[in-house]
């Protein structure tokens, strides 16, 4: 498995009953990487759990989406 930089995962609401996010933010904060949330376009209301565990959360554009990673992104093997 390669390691990841950042863990960019799409902040909808739908996502609160995934399973999957919290596999995946349990993963991401045992191995020490920062969490972006992307509100998901229409989205009104983002999961507590992302709320709590995101560096930042960014609106869903490319612009926006790219300087977060750039900022918070960990150099792979740290």
């Amino acid at each position: 498995m390669r390691p990841a930089d950042v863990f960019v995962i799409i902040a909808g609401m739908y996502v609160a009953h995934s399973g999957w996010i919290d596999f995946e933010l349990a993963f991401a904060r045992r191995i020490g990487r920062p969490i972006i949330g992307v509100w998901r376009r229409g989205s009104q209301r983002l999961p507590l759990a992302i709320q709590r565990a995101a560096v930042d959360v960014v609106g869903w554009n490319s612009a926006s989406i790219v300087r977060a990673i750039r900022q918070y992104a960990l150099p792979s093997g740290s």
